[in-house]
């Protein structure tokens, strides 16, 4: 774990982790770190307890507003807490479990406004060859076996002929979320877009006039669940194909390159040897593997694809076996998470769950 507790006389205080999240991360913290998390859903009494027990806080890193973590920083050791870049079989939003999270003592991978943990290890550590050589055998194991951050499944069919053009895909992303609001693009307006999807498309249209673009929504925005739904019409205004159910490793194989603001599908694309163009300022950016379109000043060293791979999924990243219900390395969750994929009760279940969450949010829950 990139982030350290100075030291420790009391359980970390864990604000605001989905109860559907809390066994994972119960298991990750009490590995690390020796003692059960205490989980609390109230920021006032979170900062309380973690001031009166001299304990860290340990905060779900959409969900901390920038003025509490001022607060928390004011007066207590502040880490951030997020999913990890293989998660689960499933969306998050739809009550799925993570098995793979993150925890930031710097600030979060996908808000490039500041620093994080993963930009200083891409910046500043050194890997040995037998490092690298792990990189490049998660990159080999997670495109064998197909994995991807939900492992949703998907249909392969839809994807149009090219016929000979260049063949684009692009991805969209939840309209609000904190990864798009906060990318650093010198060509759109991520802050204040009303839908940022649509702007993506209409500028890769106007830069590649004649090539064969499909557009792939975001899941968590096809549900119903998240923000940022295009109209086929508009999507049709300047894509050749508007593909929601298509599974996202497919049109990854059917694209030469993949346009994205932020999206973890580019750097799945990376993973498949696919030319990335971002608009945004997502963790993969500025470090030579793609075409990037903010100003990322803090990033100017090369890594190749290994190295980025090594320091993402190993040292940055943790591991929950959902089976074992103990922590484990990132090749025992892949292995895991390709045999559930197979599996149609798990199937079944992914699409009860996400249901079940479509419904609270159209009452509000």
């Amino acid at each position: 774990m990139t982030a350290r507790f100075a030291s420790l006389s009391s359980p970390p205080i864990v604000y605001s982790v989905r109860f559907w999240n809390r066994k994972a991360v119960g298991a990750i913290i009490t590995a690390a770190y020796g003692y059960p998390p205490l989980f609390v859903n109230d920021f006032s009494r979170a900062l309380s307890l973690a001031q009166l027990n001299h304990a860290p806080l340990i905060g779900w890193s959409s969900r901390v507003t920038a003025e509490q973590a001022k607060r928390i920083q004011s007066h207590v050791e502040f880490y951030r807490i997020e999913d990890g870049f293989v998660r689960s079989v499933g969306l998050g939003a739809g009550l799925n479990g993570g098995a793979s999270f993150v925890v930031d003592g710097t600030g979060i991978y996908y808000d490039a406004s500041q620093p994080s943990d993963l930009e200083v290890l891409l910046q500043e550590q050194s890997l040995t060859p037998m490092e690298v050589a792990r990189g490049e055998q998660l990159i080999t194991a997670l495109v064998s076996q197909n994995i991807s951050k939900y492992n949703l499944k998907g249909s392969d069919k839809g994807l149009p002929d090219s016929a000979g053009k260049e063949a684009i895909l692009v991805v969209g992303q939840v309209a609000d979320d904190a990864s798009v609001r906060s990318s650093l693009s010198q060509v759109l307006d991520c802050e204040s877009s009303e839908n940022i999807n649509k702007d993506l498309l209409a500028h890769t249209r106007s830069v590649y006039p004649d090539a064969c673009i499909v557009y792939k929504p975001h899941p968590d925005v096809v549900s119903g669940l998240r923000a940022g739904m295009l109209s086929e019409s508009e999507v049709l205004n300047y894509a050749d194909a508007c593909l929601p159910q298509v599974d996202i490793m497919a049109a990854i194989d059917w694209c030469d390159r993949l346009e994205t603001v932020s999206s973890l599908s580019g750097f799945e694309a990376l993973l498949r040897g696919k030319q990335v163009t971002t608009y945004g300022s997502p963790f993969y950016a500025g470090w030579g593997l793609t075409q990037d379109h903010a100003d990322l000043p803090r990033r100017g060293r090369e890594r190749s694809l290994a190295e980025l791979v090594y320091l993402a999924l190993v040292e940055y990243s943790h591991y929950y076996h959902p089976h074992t219900q103990q922590v484990c390395t990132p090749e025992a969750l892949i292995d895991y998470l390709a045999q559930q994929k197979k599996s149609i009760w798990v199937a079944l279940k992914t699409r009860v769950l996400t249901a079940v969450s479509w419904l609270g949010t159209q009452l509000g829950l």
